[in-house]
């Protein structure tokens, strides 16, 4: 008998990011010391601290509230909740990008797929709204674009900020070279005050397939959030690509939650999943894009306001 129950709770992390966790909490902690390649030592970058300076403003706190809805062999559950995550301010006017995979159950779906554990089993993330934390107040957004393939999303702010934001232009986009220094901005959780923080590693080589993505060679994990040289120029966005038709098996059959995990920490032919850098011109792209469609979605909506 199909059931629903509706719950609110308020959490740190999406239902498709939570999956991740709790799939990382039954893999042996030496599991992943072995998978993940040795983190190269902190390099000492010239101008880092400018890039954490330059860019922090424009690394924003984003509120979302979704719907989950679980279809477990037949019962069905619908769950809310409130997630606060990190978006990136993309342009003066408010274009905040994100990770797809916060407010959409695409990856772990394809996940799901590759492994062959999809029978009997759905998961689906419905967006209701969407609030940014700006320093002169919460702001609502709507959603204008998402690519689950590239595991991106944009949202718009509804109304325009007080005065032009800090943001992070990919029209100047870099193309870093193998062994350089690759930077990301982030911030710590609510119990830390949201402080800026710096991550680093290095450039780890060039993916071709399934798509080009820069290689990662240390630990990244500011997903959905602009990488940068030492100079502060834009080299792309952190994000996950899925192998398709089980290119990342290195064994026979399905792969384990274990390898896909491995995957995803930079293991080679462990799993399906893995972490790169999309190059700055795809994101460029991409912002463009998702910028016209945001100015389409605004138009409507204030033609409809008008009485």
């Amino acid at each position: 008998m199909r059931s629903t129950v509706r719950r609110r709770w308020t959490v740190r992390c999406g239902a498709v990011a939570l999956a991740l966790v709790v799939a990382m909490a039954i893999v042996p902690r030496d599991a992943f010391a072995a998978a993940a390649p040795a983190a190269a030592a902190e390099p000492e970058v010239r101008g880092a601290a400018d890039v954490l300076a330059r860019y922090a403003p424009a690394i924003v706190r984003v509120e979302a509230v979704l719907e989950t809805r679980l279809n477990l062999g037949g019962q069905g559950e619908a769950e809310d909740s409130r997630l606060d995550v990190l978006g990136a301010v993309v342009s003066p006017d408010g274009l905040v990008m994100i990770w797809n995979s916060h407010i959409s159950s695409a990856r772990m779906t394809e996940m799901m797929e590759a492994a062959g554990r999809s029978e009997g089993m759905g998961i689906q993330v419905v967006p209701r709204s969407f609030s940014v934390m700006l320093p002169e107040g919460e702001v609502p957004a709507l959603l204008a674009a998402t690519d689950s393939a590239l595991d991106l999303a944009f949202l718009q702010l509804e109304r325009p900020p007080a005065q032009p934001l800090v943001f992070v232009d990919f029209a100047r986009s870099a193309r870093p070279a193998v062994g350089d220094a690759l930077l990301a901005v982030s911030r710590l959780g609510r119990g830390f005050d949201h402080a800026p923080r710096l991550q680093t590693a290095r450039m780890g080589g060039v993916l071709k397939k399934p798509r080009e993505a820069f290689i990662v060679d240390g630990d990244l994990s500011a997903f959905g959030l602009p990488v940068f040289d030492r100079g502060g120029a834009p080299v792309g966005a952190l994000t996950t690509v899925v192998t398709r038709g089980g290119e990342g098996d290195s064994a026979a059959g399905s792969p384990t939650v274990g390898q896909m995990i491995g995957g995803a920490f930079g293991a080679t032919g462990e799993g399906p999943l893995g972490v790169f850098v999309l190059p700055g011109e795809r994101v460029a792209s991409l912002v463009k894009l998702a910028g016209e469609r945001a100015k389409e979605l605004l138009q409507q909506r204030a033609a409809t306001a008008k009485p």
